[in-house]
C-alpha cells in the first residue's frame, strides 16, 4: 500500500502557510472596559483565545514533525512497531505517529495509569540542573514561609532572638 507523499506534503505546507495569528489576537483584550459582567465575560474570550493559540501551536509543531518525516522518507512508519500507518488513518489524521493497533495499545496503558495527570507534555520532566534553590530569607525556617500573624521570634527559639 503506497501513501501519496506529495498529496501530504502539500497539505502540511498549506496548514503551516496559514496566518491564523488573528484568530488569536489577544491585543483585543487589553485595557478591558465594562462592568463586572462585561470584564468577565471578555476574560473568558481572552483565556479561550489563549488556550486555542497553544493547541494551534501544538498542531504546528506535529505538522513540522510529519513534514520532516517526509523529508527524511519515513512518513506513514509507525513510531512503535516500524509498521506502515494504513491510508484510511492517515487521510483521517494525517499527523498520525502510530499505527491503529499500537495506539490503541498505547491508549490502553495510559488508562492503567491511577493518580497521574495526562497532557500534551508526554511526562517531560524539569532537569534538576535547571532549578534554583533560593537562599533562605529572615522570615523564612527550613524553606518554610511564616505567616505574618506566626512571626512571633520570641516562640521560634531561634538564636539571637531573646529566646533561651
Amino acid at each position: 500500500m503506497s501513501i501519496n507523499q506529495n498529496y501530504f506534503k502539500q497539505l502540511f505546507q498549506g496548514i503551516l502557510n496559514q496566518n491564523r495569528d488573528h484568530l488569536y489576537d489577544l491585543e483585543l483584550y487589553r485595557g478591558m472596559k465594562g462592568d463586572e459582567i462585561d470584564l468577565l465575560t471578555q476574560e473568558q474570550q481572552r483565556s479561550l483565545a489563549l488556550k486555542l493559540r497553544g493547541r494551534d501551536s501544538f498542531y504546528r509543531k506535529k505538522v513540522q514533525t510529519a513534514l520532516d518525516k517526509i523529508k527524511a522518507g519515513i512518513f506513514g512508519e509507525c513510531e512503535e512497531c516500524g509498521e506502515m500507518i494504513s491510508s484510511g488513518r492517515l487521510k483521517a489524521r494525517p499527523t498520525a505517529s502510530y499505527c491503529i493497533s499500537c495506539k490503541e495499545y498505547l491508549e490502553r496503558q495510559e488508562d492503567q495509569i491511577i493518580y497521574q495527570q495526562k497532557s500534551h507534555t508526554h511526562g517531560r520532566t524539569f532537569k534538576s540542573d535547571n532549578l534554583v534553590k533560593l537562599p533562605i530569607k529572615n522570615n523564612e525556617i527550613s524553606g518554610e514561609k511564616i505567616l505574618k500573624f506566626n512571626r512571633s521570634r520570641q516562640n521560634l527559639g531561634l538564636p539571637g532572638d531573646g529566646a533561651v
